[in-house]
């Protein structure tokens, strides 16, 4: 499962992938998220919180579907399918919000609408921690099984160009150069 992963180094298996093409999927993301919260703004009064819900499930759906089948053929198929996703929490973010808001009254929207907030923050720091936690053991293990890695020493500059430009493969050499400088 972990080769599945969407990630912005490696996010599709064709040669012409490179770390550039990966940002550029998930850049599709945080666009279409600030559009789906736009647009879900404007048309909460007619749908209200339930079916702009089920909108966004839909959404993501879709979203998550495209990503699992699409971004192996086409880095244009995991821009869409991150679009998808990204207009799905769009439409969750504000239908969250709403909800909140309206269900208390108003001396009370003001601390409600801060706590949502910093939940986001909070599940933002965590998630982060957790997912560099992940990486640097996963980075650790790979150090402690390829015990040639760990005798030090400086990177030079043509392995880190074989490492970026390696058009989403990673060179074997380069990335056990890298691992000696890292230790």
């Amino acid at each position: 499962i972990r080769d599945k992963l969407v990630t912005g180094v490696q996010t599709c298996a064709l040669p012409i992938c490179s770390v550039m093409v990966g940002g550029f999927v998930i850049a599709g993301m945080p666009v279409a998220w600030m559009m789906g919260s736009i647009i879900s703004s404007r048309i909460y009064g007619r749908t209200g919180a339930r079916r702009l819900s089920r909108i966004a499930g839909v959404s993501m759906l879709i979203g998550t579907v495209v990503i699992a089948l699409g971004v192996p053929r086409s880095p244009f198929l995991g821009t869409l399918g991150m679009a998808f996703v990204g207009l799905a929490m769009g439409y969750l973010t504000t239908a969250y919000l709403f909800g909140i808001q309206t269900s208390l009254a108003w001396s009370e929207r003001g601390s409600a609408t801060a706590s949502m907030m910093l939940m986001r923050m909070l599940g933002n720091a965590i998630g982060a921690a957790l997912y560099g936690g992940i990486l640097n053991h996963s980075l650790q293990s790979f150090l402690d099984a390829n015990p040639d890695t760990q005798q030090g020493g400086s990177v030079p500059m043509e392995s880190v160009r074989n490492l970026l430009a390696g058009h989403g493969v990673v060179d074997q050499s380069a990335a056990v150069q890298i691992g000696r400088a890292h230790v």
